[in-house]
């Protein structure tokens, strides 16, 4: 898959609008979110406070940044929310967290 993507899990016995709003809320084309918060408030009839708790309440989302240049692996970086996402994607830092403890150690 190419890089950056994000993969959500959802908890169980989820309203479809409540998916739905999710789904949108992460979805992601050529390193840009596709809806915006405001969007999507405007679209559901929500106040910001009911997104953010819609979206952190209910699922947990991962993004995939790269790979590390050290070893290869996927970076993975948990995320809550879109502004978290945009930093990481626009300032990435591409050696994983395990290889950077291992290249602070080294003599």
């Amino acid at each position: 898959m190419k890089y950056p993507y994000l993969e959500t899990e959802f908890n169980e016995n989820l309203d479809k609008q409540v998916v739905k709003i999710i789904n949108q809320y992460w979805k992601i084309e050529n390193r840009t979110f596709l809806y915006s918060p405001t969007k999507l408030r405007n679209k559901f009839g929500i106040t910001q406070p009911r997104l953010n708790s819609i979206v952190k309440n209910n699922s947990k989302t991962k993004l995939f940044l790269d790979e590390c240049v050290e070893c290869e692996k996927p970076i993975i970086i948990p995320v809550t929310s879109q502004s978290t996402a945009k930093n990481k994607i626009e300032n990435p830092d591409f050696i994983c967290s395990d290889c950077r403890s291992k290249l602070n150690r080294a003599p």
